[in-house]
């Protein structure tokens, strides 16, 4: 892979007389997988996002294993509700375990809650909008096997495009993340998922509740931290319906049952 630090880089032409490709790269967000590298260049393929997965996770026994073995089960899945991903490989200069997936330009939704003015939340109709989008998707994913998950569903794994299309991210973790028995608390201080059950499991159910905790944050206009789920979900129900309420009842009682 090419120095992530060189901004442009010229491929001279070649014999055939194809023409020169460019490349050149951006600092992408980071989380708690790991840092992003966005890649752009003229070829056809369109740029990719490149996360270097965190080195504590990568030097995990079978942890390559699992997210490479993911990787080839999924090889054959696409979905437009999902940024494909492209491949697992090491960077040159010997930096580490790298996944490379299509970049898609957009918000990441956990950006609607880093603002320091009041956010007032979405409109239950956008929300409407968002559950659907994002419970076809993950549906799709889930009828590959019963055994298939994200496990790391988000706010930061989200986009939400310039056309209001949401599309997920890094979907190939769910089985690598779970073999490492992540206590509940680190789960969420560091990949902002949180744990249904105990050991936690990464799969459709919490696939599911993660959903859930989405939508119900894009309602209310802040993360729902781990104090509110499960221990006060009554008082975050009501917290939700009184914010949908005043803006439309009408669509207030189906979003409330479908998270009952």
């Amino acid at each position: 892979m090419p120095n992530p630090r060189g901004s442009l880089a010229p491929v001279p032409d070649d014999a055939s007389g194809r023409s020169r490709l460019a490349s050149w790269y951006a600092q992408g967000m980071s989380d708690g997988l790991g840092d992003r590298l966005l890649m752009f260049d003229n070829a056809a393929t369109g740029p990719l996002e490149v996360l270097r997965v965190r080195p504590d996770f990568a030097l995990v026994p079978d942890f390559e294993t699992r997210l490479r073995l993911r990787f080839d089960r999924l090889a054959g899945f696409t979905h437009a509700g999902f940024a494909p991903a492209r491949g697992i490989e090491h960077l040159d200069n010997g930096e580490g375990l790298t996944v490379i997936s299509s970049h898609v330009p957009g918000t990441r939704l956990s950006e609607l809650f880093r603002s320091t003015r009041p956010h007032g939340g979405m409109h239950p109709a956008s929300a409407r909008w968002a559950m659907r989008e994002l419970t076809g998707a993950m549906a799709a994913l889930h009828r590959e096997a019963r055994d298939i998950a994200h496990g790391a569903l988000g706010p930061d794994r989200i986009v939400i495009t310039a056309d209001r299309h949401l599309v997920i991210t890094d979907y190939l973790f769910a089985d690598a993340l779970e073999h490492m028995k992540i206590p509940p608390e680190r789960l969420w201080g560091e990949l902002g998922v949180v744990a249904v059950d105990a050991p936690a499991r990464l799969d459709q159910r919490s696939d599911v509740v993660q959903l859930a905790l989405v939508v119900i944050s894009l309602v209310i206009g802040r993360r729902v931290p781990p104090a509110e789920y499960p221990a006060n979900l009554p008082r975050l129900l009501d917290e939700f319906s009184a914010t949908a309420s005043r803006r439309s009842a009408d669509l207030m009682r189906p979003l409330i049952e479908w998270l009952e």
